[in-house]
């Protein structure tokens, strides 16, 4: 077959290049959606009272879509995703004001551990929020039949931030799940360092004591060791 000068007959799409192709145009038409969501919600929190915007009703609905992604974290679904630049955003302005103000204030003064933990935290919800809004910018431009932008994880990112430090796996788990809790409920990471005790003492225990106290009143003012630790072989 003999193809004219200047003229270069169309190649017919198979079946897996035409399902990727319809697939990542359906994905940036779901972004552009979720963009728009976004700015609806962020009118429903402005300063106007919401009956001047939005029915009351639906205001509650917003409301209700919050809690169930909160509770969700990370794990969104598909109608609360709108929702995960915002709580980035409200979580990084939460931990930002809490060390500084452990940084301003004596009587809350973190340890050096709990600062670190703080930290590493807000780096990685800062990256988290800078990650997405890499992606949806990237999404937005991408040509519609290009292949969809790649979005990094919640672990490559965490992984990032312990390699700062010079650490591994064990942080990077320790963030994520430090994250995780921080969002959901708004309890700040504090470290269990020194609060638990390395061995045991005999003295901590109640029938050690009362076995002490039996002995020194019986004793009186004669008390020896050797006769002590004679009654505490009997008591054990």
């Amino acid at each position: 077959m003999q193809i004219r000068s200047g003229y270069e007959k169309p190649v017919p799409l198979i079946g897996k290049e035409r399902f990727r192709r319809w697939y990542s145009t359906k994905k940036q038409t779901e972004v552009k959606e979720q963009v728009a969501q976004q700015a609806i919600l962020r009118a429903m929190d402005s300063s106007a009272p919401p009956s001047s915007l939005q029915d009351p009703a639906v205001h509650a609905d917003g409301q209700e879509l919050r809690k169930k992604a909160y509770s969700e974290w990370p794990r969104l679904s598909h109608q609360t995703t709108v929702l995960k630049e915002e709580i980035l955003s409200n979580a990084l302005r939460r931990l930002r004001t809490t060390i500084k103000l452990s940084g301003k204030n004596q009587g809350m003064c973190a340890t050096g551990l709990q600062l670190n933990w703080n930290i590493q935290l807000y780096s990685f919800i800062k990256l988290q929020l800078k990650a997405e809004k890499e992606w949806q910018t990237a999404e937005l431009q991408r040509i519609p039949i290009t292949p969809i932008t790649k979005r990094k994880t919640r672990t490559e990112l965490a992984l990032l931030v312990a390699n700062a430090g010079g650490w591994g796996t064990p942080v990077r788990n320790r963030i994520l799940q430090q994250e995780v809790v921080y969002i959901r409920y708004g309890k700040p990471p504090v470290p269990k360092q020194g609060r638990h005790v390395k061995a045991a003492s005999w003295l901590s225990d109640e029938g050690t004591m009362l076995a002490i106290r039996e002995y020194i009143s019986l004793a009186g003012e004669g008390i020896f060791p050797l006769p002590l630790f004679l009654n505490m072989n009997e008591y054990f």
